[in-house]
């Protein structure tokens, strides 16, 4: 765009072309009034035009836009709709406005966009950009109504809004409200599609039984909420699936859950004909309990998960148990203290039980008591099933072998200790920057640094942190990416 600024007419009766105090420009060859002097610095003067048609050049006001004329010689005002700043019109004036109604009005661009948080939608969700509809939520808080139909502004109870939810023609998302909730979240009718249950900072499932319990084909995506279960008993935290063979498969997915298991005794996870996704869990323990009891027809994949003492170091061991038949698990990037895995399967048909565990981080800060980290005893001639242990840490200095038996494929692997011939692991001390207080990263000087190698079926593009890998020539060993 250029604007062709000439000098003034002579002075005398004659009219002068280049003024439009008037509000009208007669010399076409000065045919647009700038009367604010928006584009020359005289007030009211006529002034020449070339300008790409289209185009938009400015605001006139509030409300008004100039865009060039289809000649490239003026330009026309236009109306807009939302209002004019920033040199143009205003996409939107209110979120009802874009042309999505799952994006939200920025108040300082009044353009439409993605949301950032909650906070910017109707509904109170924002996910992955995207605000969700009001009618796609139902909502629950710990001292909701016990009927409704559970809106954001009337919240039923957990027990009410889970009933609506499943019963709905299609699945919306359950939304938590901060608070802690004294009853089961329990699933146990099939769902058309993953029941996804929401929490936040302060959200907390507390029952005296099982925080969740999914049965008889129930699918339950569960993101950001703790559980915490302090009274005593066997009772499992999760409970995923049933045990009857003809019942169909439940499907658990817990992201960014945080769990705290004081009862003793018992599994904090019992999964039996079961798909079991685990990532970012942190799973705090006090007294002897298992991590998690897997059973027949079960299929668990850990990403990020660690299992801990709620409170220091501990001496108890916390097992996580695989049982029956088909039960696959699959574990990377996470963080196990005290905990030995129990191999017992009994597949005698096939598909028979695969195991695969890499890039994970085992520590024993005590003697095992004879046990193992990872129990591999010979098994029965007509049992079949094979483990993969590789590119993991495994750390039991307290004894003579961290790998009990043969029946385990291990490989590249830091071990501290093993027993008989090391094959391709690497018998040293991983070199933990401090074991004491549970810093399980290793210093630079670590044999585990850089000396990954990882088989196309069984590596990863992350660590426990989320850091990228790898960082260096190679992946580095264990959970952490140095």
């Amino acid at each position: 765009m250029a604007i062709v600024v000439t000098s003034a007419g002579a002075c005398g009766s004659t009219p002068n072309p280049r003024s439009c105090l008037d509000g009208t420009c007669t010399d076409p060859r000065f045919p647009f009034c700038d009367a604010d002097a928006q584009f020359q610095d005289v007030p009211d003067s006529c002034i020449a035009i070339e300008c790409t048609p289209g185009e938009v050049v400015g605001c006139r006001g509030t409300d008004d836009v100039y865009v060039c004329n289809p000649s490239g010689n003026n330009y026309d005002v236009e109306m807009c709709p939302y209002g004019c700043a920033n040199g143009g019109c205003n996409e939107c004036g209110a979120n009802a406005q874009c042309a999505s109604p799952e994006e939200i009005c920025d108040p300082v661009s009044k353009s439409c966009r993605a949301c950032g948080d909650g906070t910017e939608c109707e509904s109170g969700l924002c996910d992955g950009g995207t605000c969700i509809p009001p009618s796609e939520v139902v909502y629950a808080s710990p001292n909701g109504d016990t009927s409704g139909s559970c809106t954001r502004q009337q919240p039923c109870t957990l027990d009410r809004a889970t009933i609506v939810a499943v019963n709905a023609p299609t699945t919306p998302i359950l939304k938590l409200a901060p608070g802690t909730y004294l009853t089961t979240l329990d699933v146990h009718t099939p769902t058309p599609q993953p029941l996804r249950v929401l929490g936040e900072a302060g959200v907390v499932l507390a029952s005296s039984n099982a925080a969740l319990q999914v049965q008889d084909g129930g699918n339950v995506d569960v993101r950001s909420v703790e559980l915490i279960k302090d009274s005593l008993g066997p009772v499992s935290q999760v409970i995923c699936g049933d045990a009857p063979t003809g019942d169909p498969i439940s499907t658990v997915k817990l992201t960014d859950v945080k769990v705290s298991y004081r009862a003793g005794g018992g599994a904090v996870i019992t999964a039996n004909r079961c798909q079991l996704t685990l990532t970012r869990v942190d799973i705090g323990i006090s007294g002897a309990s298992y991590v998690m009891s897997m059973q027949t027809d079960t299929n668990a994949v850990l990403d990020r998960v660690s299992s801990h003492p709620i409170v220091g170091l501990s001496t108890e061991i916390r097992p996580i148990s695989i049982t029956g038949q088909r039960a696959n698990l699959k574990v990377t990037n996470s963080v196990f203290q005290q905990t030995t895995v129990y191999f017992l399967t009994s597949d005698q048909v096939p598909p028979y039980t695969q195991h695969l565990l890499a890039f994970n981080t085992f520590v024993f800060s005590t003697a095992t008591g004879g046990l193992h980290t990872f129990d591999c005893r010979p098994q029965p001639t007509d049992y079949n099933w094979n483990a993969r242990l590789e590119n993991n840490i495994i750390y039991s200095p307290m004894d003579s072998s961290a790998i009990g038996g043969q029946h385990c494929t291990a490989s590249k692997n830091v071990v501290l200790n093993i027993a008989g011939n090391a094959g391709t692991n690497i018998v040293a001390s991983p070199q933990f920057v401090d074991v004491t207080t549970g810093n399980y990263r290793v210093m630079a000087t670590s044999p585990a640094v850089n000396a990954a190698l990882p088989q196309p079926d069984l590596t990863t593009d992350h660590d426990f942190d989320g850091t990228a890998r790898p960082q260096g020539a190679a992946l580095d060993i264990g959970a952490f990416e140095q």
